[in-house]
């Protein structure tokens, strides 16, 4: 049961990365601050 959790967890963050990296190829640039896509990578993580 744990390590189920931990892929959904896991599969989770790639998503969420694969988002951003789609989202930053699309467009060039991003509006958002370094400080602020670490934060959001940050709390990803911690759950």
């Amino acid at each position: 049961m744990i390590l189920l959790r931990q892929a959904r967890k896991q599969q989770a963050q790639i998503d969420w990365i694969r988002v951003k990296l789609e989202k930053a190829e699309n467009s060039g640039f991003t509006q958002e601050r370094k400080e602020q896509i670490l934060n959001q990578s940050k709390s990803l993580l911690n759950g």
